[in-house]
């Protein structure tokens, strides 16, 4: 209501179109606007003995609908925040998931401990049958050794692609064809490459 009694103020403010035309501003300034015509109101259609309404009373309206929807944007909020957690809950009692079966151990097991070992403990300790262990390794450092070599791989692949085009020219047009220099460095290079792979392997084994 507000904002269709703004856009159809009684004097236009502001350039159309323009967000403004929305704000209490376009009603007209209060020293020259006391009263505001209601848009769509037709006295003799709806036999209304008027169809303006004062300024002062337009703003307890204006005040009115502000507070209101402050309330029920209130109210919605707690109704929502306590819906959620009962429906959450709800979901909980309801839903069978592989957790609730599931234990979860981060700390405690002996290194040497393996699968059947500890299906059998648990067994053991709850009465229940295990279904099946699986056992987390803390593989991150070897997971950025692959990195690290894929890393090289890459360099390594464009110098070979750039020894084999000099090795093109040199087969297509003689010695003079290609640059000598530059295919001794990029087999110099290749060859330092391989060698860091070597190492990156052998250090990933360990």
């Amino acid at each position: 209501p507000m904002t269709i009694l703004n856009t159809l103020g009684t004097t236009v403010q502001y350039d159309y179109p323009s967000l403004a035309l929305t704000t209490i501003g376009n009603l007209g300034p209060a020293k020259s606007v006391t009263k505001i015509s209601i848009p769509g109101c037709n006295e003799a259609a709806y036999q209304q003995t008027t169809c303006t309404i004062p300024k002062t009373l337009l703003a307890l309206y204006y005040s009115g609908l502000d507070a209101l929807g402050t309330v029920v944007v209130i109210v919605a909020w707690l109704w929502l925040k306590t819906f959620e957690n009962s429906e959450a809950a709800h979901l909980n009692r309801s839903t069978v998931t592989a957790s609730d079966y599931t234990l979860h151990v981060t700390r405690g097991m002996p290194p040497s401990a393996t699968e059947k070992e500890l299906a059998a403990h648990f067994a053991a300790l709850t009465g229940e049958a295990i279904a099946r262990v699986h056992m987390a390794y803390e593989n991150a450092k070897e997971i950025e050794q692959y990195f690290a070599r894929g890393k090289i791989m890459k360099e390594r692949f464009d110098t070979v692609q750039r020894v084999r085009y000099q090795k093109t020219l040199e087969a297509r047009y003689g010695a003079e064809g290609f640059d000598l220099v530059e295919l001794n460095k990029l087999l110099k290079k290749r060859d330092a490459l391989t060698d860091k792979i070597r190492e990156v392997d052998y250090e990933r084994r360990r």
